[in-house]
């Protein structure tokens, strides 16, 4: 088995427009995009990032989820939970994440 010394969550959606003009599905896309995607991938991946410590974990976001743009609601959550799975992460294996 090799090693993995940096994984780049860099994936991510934004889709603009009223909450209640987003359907069901663009919501989901959202979430399975921004959020399950970089977390299931850190997943499948902390063998190799455990076999290469110290390892880096670096999650790529958006000043959307900052700032409260009009239009934009949708992502503001993303950043939220996705900021707070490095962190977990990092505590739990000693890898290094950043958000």
């Amino acid at each position: 088995m090799g090693k993995l010394d940096v994984l780049i969550n860099n994936a991510g959606i934004v889709p603009g427009g009223a909450v209640e003009s987003l359907t069901d599905d663009a919501l989901e896309l959202v979430l399975a995009t921004n959020v399950t995607a970089p977390i299931a991938l850190t997943r499948d991946l902390l063998p190799l990032l455990l076999a290469a410590q110290p390892s880096r974990v670096v999650n790529v976001g958006s000043m959307f989820g900052d700032i409260a743009f009009p239009l934009f609601a949708a992502i503001r959550r993303r950043n939220s939970a996705c900021a707070a799975f490095p962190t977990r992460c990092g505590a739990n294996f000693a890898i290094a994440a950043s958000a």
